[in-house]
């Protein structure tokens, strides 16, 4: 399991990832549309937000499922967000090539959890 933390700035969300090296610009770490309605809700419509993500299905998670590729430029996929006792949140939620970044592909379940505490990653 990965722990991510996100910070929304003017309308944009950000990867919160340190940066010691400072071979990033702080454009490196945006995410693109797709992921707004998602952080936004997931959020409560706050500026920070931490979530534990997986493959692998784990207690009180949301589950991502992947209902079809995209073909646009930014590459991804289409999923559907549910809560975890299956509820459908979000029919449509883009999310660009972020999946790769974290899994190595685009899986066909994600799931997350928001957690209580607030963190940056380190850049491996």
């Amino acid at each position: 399991m990965n722990t991510f933390s996100f910070t929304k700035e003017n309308g944009t969300w950000y990867i919160n990832l340190k940066n010691d090296l400072k071979i990033f610009n702080k454009s490196d770490f945006v995410l693109l549309e797709g992921s707004t309605p998602l952080l936004d809700y997931l959020s409560n419509e706050k500026k920070n937000i931490t979530l534990a993500i997986d493959t692998i299905p784990f207690d009180k998670a949301f589950n991502l499922q992947l209902t079809q590729m995209s073909n646009s430029p930014a590459g991804g996929g289409y999923y559907e967000l549910r809560d975890h006792r299956g509820r459908v949140i979000q029919e449509e939620v883009w999310l660009s090539d972020i999946p790769l970044f974290v899994f190595g592909d685009i899986p066909e379940h994600i799931y997350l959890r928001k957690e209580k505490h607030f963190s940056i990653q380190n850049i491996s």
